[in-house]
């Protein structure tokens, strides 16, 4: 199943700037994962989805459309491009031109989800580090009408403290599903600990 994820991801975000895109199989398995199943848009705030486990979605779009949430909708045929989406409900503004921006509390190393637009129009997404500094951005144009791409992305040296997602074209509406999110320790401290571990060994003996 993951190659095809891979394959897909790869394809969609062809000739993107230096962002460090990874893809799914990056991520270790244990992730945290919301796929926004039996959550009801019409409680969260306008503005403002509170995801549980230290997340906030900021709704900050304009356009033609409603401000805030756009209620249960079965989102499934958005994603069926995309093997192992969850599929179900997703989490889509009710503006004509979208803006959100995905705020973790506590940082983290790597990030991922399902995005669409509903159609082959043009989106970006920013990353920031958790003082709120732009650390990378990608952008590209959907590769099919009504069908996702998967993105992903890893910082190491700096946590991710803040992900904004625009689609400037006032009429579409973006939705984003399974989001997947996971801090993990740097390479310089995985192998301080493995050096430690082997002075440790050596000690005991």
């Amino acid at each position: 199943m993951k190659p095809a994820i891979i394959g897909l991801t790869l394809t969609g975000l062809a000739g993107l700037a230096s962002a460090d895109l990874i893809g799914l199989e990056e991520f270790t398995g244990s992730e945290n994962l919301i796929t926004f199943q039996g959550i009801q848009m019409s409680t969260l705030d306008i503005h403002a989805a509170d995801l549980g486990r230290g997340v906030i979605v900021q709704n900050n779009g304009s356009g033609s459309g409603h401000d805030g949430w756009r209620g249960y909708t079965d989102w499934s045929s958005y994603f069926s491009n995309i093997e192992g989406a969850s599929g179900g409900a997703a989490l889509a503004d009710s503006w004509g031109a979208s803006d959100l921006t995905i705020n973790f509390d506590q940082g983290v190393n790597r990030v991922g989800f399902l995005l669409s637009t509903g159609t082959m129009n043009n989106w970006k997404v920013e990353f920031y580090n958790t003082a709120g500094d732009l650390i990378d951005s990608a952008a590209a144009k959907m590769p099919r009408h009504n069908k996702a791409v998967f993105v992903g992305y890893e910082s190491l040296a700096e946590r991710i403290g803040a992900v904004r997602i625009t689609d400037a074209e006032n009429g579409y509406i973006t939705i984003l599903d399974d989001l997947r999110f996971e801090t993990v320790p740097a390479p310089g401290a995985l192998a301080a600990l493995g050096l430690g571990g082997l002075a440790a060994s050596r000690r005991r003996r």
